[in-house]
């Protein structure tokens, strides 16, 4: 009896054990499934990223290319304004003497666009350039810091009217160098001068280089406009700070004298 239900147990244990192994087989068999069902969703996942990516990619593409676009348009436009400011440009610059041709091309490479005006600068500050140099730089058609910047030796001796030996004692090279410096500080890189010539008046007793330059900054550039001026616009334009005001009417009829013997 005891042998019997002994083997009746050991039978029970048995089919016992083949049922956990067939149901470790089976959830063996599931986990490869379920692992092999990860890795899909995993190459699936990466899959969609991909896609994602490629079109977040191809949208900044897009978008990039519409800019440019935009950019391109807005530059034409832009361009396109231009054109009759360039247009008259490039026909005030082609009436130019060789000298002012040469400081226009020197503007274009130096990435500026040349401008002509009436604004002339004061070319005695430039060492070298004294009162009687800087009136013949006017007279010939030199007016600004730029343009005397790129005249040639032969310029020079031709408009400054040097002998020999004035020559051999003036640092041309040196007059070029640091008029280009005061072009650069005085924002006038390209400037070329296109206008009347200004008379010098200091010869005008009174007249200093302030006073002088003062004048010319108001549109008296010559003993005509000068003379025809008056006694209040002048002490309005110079503003003298001395205890005694320079005797404008003075200076008026100097300039009569002056512009009759013109």
């Amino acid at each position: 009896m005891d042998n019997w239900q002994e083997e009746i147990s050991l039978l029970e244990a048995k089919d016992h054990i083949a049922f956990l192994q067939d149901s470790l087989s089976t959830l063996s068999s599931m986990s490869a499934e379920l692992t092999e069902q990860i890795d899909r969703l995993k190459g699936q996942l990466a899959t969609a990223q991909d896609q994602r990516d490629a079109a977040v990619y191809a949208k900044m593409q897009v978008e990039d290319a519409a800019e440019a676009q935009r950019a391109e348009m807005a530059a034409g436009a832009a361009w396109e304004a231009k054109v009759p400011n360039l247009t008259r440009l490039g026909q005030t610059l082609a009436r130019l003497p060789g000298y002012k041709a040469v400081a226009a091309d020197a503007a274009i490479r130096a990435a500026r666009l040349p401008v002509v005006s009436a604004t002339f600068q004061d070319l005695a500050t430039v060492n070298g350039i004294g009162v009687a140099y800087e009136q013949r730089l006017y007279n010939a058609g030199i007016g600004t810091y730029w343009e005397l910047a790129h005249l040639s030796d032969d310029d020079f001796v031709r408009m400054l009217h040097l002998s020999d030996q004035q020559q051999k004692g003036i640092d041309l090279d040196a007059i070029r160098s640091e008029a280009r410096r005061l072009a650069v500080e005085t924002d006038a890189v390209g400037a070329l001068w296109e206008g009347e010539t200004p008379d010098d008046f200091e010869p005008i007793k009174g007249i200093g280089k302030v006073f002088e330059q003062r004048l010319y900054d108001a549109g008296i550039r010559s003993y005509r406009t000068l003379a025809a001026t008056t006694v209040e616009n002048l002490a309005a334009i110079c503003q003298a700070q001395s205890p005694v005001a320079p005797d404008f009417a003075a200076w008026i009829e100097q300039a009569r004298t002056f512009s009759a013997k013109r």
